[in-house]
């Protein structure tokens, strides 16, 4: 990025073309547009009154013992409020880069070659052995794994059952859990696309 002299959340558009006098030309018209580092743009104030309102309704379910209203309301708000505060923050960032670095010490283990973007962490290239070909596997929010982390955890907290502290532990196992659960799916997805037939 640094060499083309693109900061963050640029588009690009592009086409390739080699220099014969037949002029082959990849699309064979228009281009292709790719925005490496989207840009996300949160609201906090906005955010802020949703998780106020949220947390009111939360506790007028709570001291009127609407138990199935404050499960329901509680867990779902709970996981939307931690949705929007994990997207495009620290926390993604880190998840995705710490994601794209096990799969890649993992496959090289394992014979595959890959190769890490320094500047966009989570977007891992996978040679594929057949083509001699390269994709790119990008790691978001979505398949890190850390939306259904959120999800359990939400879930997890409002279940009024268990004791707050066996819910929490409950639900840090379950995320570690999901966690591997996830890197071991995206191993065999890109195992699958290293070796297609």
């Amino acid at each position: 990025m640094e060499d083309l002299q693109a900061y963050p959340a640029q588009p690009m558009r592009f086409y390739l073309s080699d220099m014969s006098p037949d002029s082959d030309r990849l699309p064979d018209q228009g281009d292709i547009q790719w925005a490496p580092f989207p840009v996300v743009s949160k609201n906090r104030s906005a955010i802020a009154v949703t998780c106020i309102i949220w947390m009111a309704i939360t506790v007028f379910f709570y001291r009127h013992r609407l138990w199935v209203f404050y499960y329901i309301w509680g867990s779902i708000g709970l996981c939307c409020v931690m949705v929007l505060l994990f997207h495009a923050s620290f926390v993604e960032y880190q998840v995705k880069k710490f994601t794209s670095m096990m799969l890649h010490y993992v496959l090289s283990s394992l014979g595959i070659v890959t190769y890490l973007f320094d500047k966009a962490p989570g977007t891992l290239l996978v040679l594929i052995k057949v083509d001699a070909s390269w994709t790119t596997i990008a790691i978001d929010i979505e398949n890190s794994g850390l939306v259904e982390m959120c999800i359990l955890f939400s879930v997890l907290i409002f279940y009024l059952v268990f004791a707050w502290r066996k819910r929490f532990l409950v639900a840090l196992t379950g995320i570690m859990g999901i966690y591997g659960i996830n890197l071991i799916r995206l191993l065999i997805v890109i195992t699958l696309i290293h070796s297609k037939p």
